[in-house]
């Protein structure tokens, strides 16, 4: 049984979760640019100063980054709780899920937390070396580029630290987890929604989204599904976005 809630398979409809996870995708977004831009009007641009130099987009997302991480993060956290529970099928007759069920954030056991990092930063520590050894990835020019222009670094450590894992993850292996795993069962899942993780990720070049973002996704993805808590993977999600800003500083 891919989760303890198998008798409630009906509640989910993965076509209403796709979609509604899609709307949430979209929202945030907008909410997202939208924030850019007022940022951009704060510093004195208008519209015809930005149609002139497309690079002023940009720059301003990388100076601005820390605002808009950590606003955007929570709206993104309060949007997905929001909009978690249309995931459930208006039809069903059940009254008994609740939104922990399709957020688990269960309290993890020690264990199986040291038992998760060790896994993700194994894996990080092994595709350094490979790279190193090989030059086949490069994820150092966009955090040092981040960290260079950001104008404030302990925003900064919220927004991309904090803020912005809690949210993928409530969106990933939180909505999009559960309304997918009764239908696709628990290994498609897994690499479904981290296939679905790493498309909004085109900053990256090809080969961080291959051999970095991908296998992290699929290791928060299995973290997910062995420990049927949503708090392990956003602990894994946080500690490794934490740990890539701290290495760039160090750098």
């Amino acid at each position: 049984m891919p989760e303890k809630y198998i008798n409630y398979k009906e509640n989910y409809s993965w076509r209403r979760t796709l979609s509604i996870s899609f709307l949430i995708f979209i929202t945030f977004s907008i909410f997202q640019f939208s924030i850019l831009f007022i940022l951009l009007f704060i510093d004195g641009f208008d519209l015809n100063s930005i149609d002139l130099n497309a690079e002023i987009i940009d720059n301003a997302s990388y100076s601005h980054i820390a605002s808009i991480s950590a606003i955007s993060g929570l709206f993104g956290i309060l949007l997905t709780i929001y909009f978690s529970k249309f995931i459930i099928n208006p039809k069903s007759k059940s009254s008994k899920i609740k939104i922990h069920e399709i957020l688990p954030l269960k309290k993890p056991t020690l264990k199986g937390i040291v038992v998760w990092l060790t896994i993700l930063i194994s894996y990080s520590i092994f595709i350094s070396i490979i790279s190193n050894w090989f030059g086949a990835i490069d994820d150092v020019d966009f955090t040092m580029k981040v960290l260079n222009k950001s104008k404030n670094n302990i925003l900064l450590f919220y927004g991309i630290g904090v803020a912005q894992p809690i949210f993928e993850e409530f969106l990933f292996r939180g909505v999009l987890f559960k309304g997918l795993l009764n239908k696709l069962g628990g290994a498609l899942t897994v690499l479904t929604t981290s296939f679905l993780f790493v498309l909004p990720h085109i900053q990256y070049d090809f080969n961080v989204l291959a051999l970095i973002l991908f296998p992290n996704a699929l290791i928060l993805g299995f973290s997910r599904l062995k420990t049927k808590s949503l708090t392990v993977p956003i602990i894994l999600h946080c500690t490794n976005n934490m740990l890539t800003l701290i290495i760039g500083i160090l750098n």
